[in-house]
């Protein structure tokens, strides 16, 4: 699979994207400016490796979910601020799956890389 390509991987098509994030490497480290003592939980995606997770919710064929979900209703978290790299992909679908869980969600743009 070439990077930036699509094809389909046991479901809905797909861009393959050249490895990041990848688990234990620097680039999948939280911001060393980022108040981690402050952090409660945290919520992995992406684990299934024939499908991509571009929201921190669910798989993009919704067919795995992770606990994120779970957590916030627990926490009683109605209200939720959405920061990341990508505006439109990660932050973008995860504040749209947060928005079908009722939770009132935004992202904000001095906060976001791109």
């Amino acid at each position: 699979m070439e990077p930036y390509t699509e094809g389909e991987l046991d479901g809905p098509a797909q861009t393959f994207w050249p490895d990041h994030c990848v688990q234990h490497s620097e680039g999948a480290a939280l911001h060393p400016l980022l108040k981690q003592q402050a952090i409660a939980a945290v919520f992995h995606k992406g684990q299934n490796r024939i499908i991509d997770s571009y929201s921190a919710f669910f798989d993009n064929g919704h067919r795995q979910k992770t606990e994120l979900d779970g957590w916030l209703r627990g926490q009683a978290i109605v209200e939720l601020t959405v920061l990341g790299l990508a505006t439109d992909y990660c932050v973008k679908f995860t504040v749209l799956d947060a928005r079908r869980w009722a939770t009132r969600s935004t992202s904000s743009p001095t906060a976001v890389a791109a």
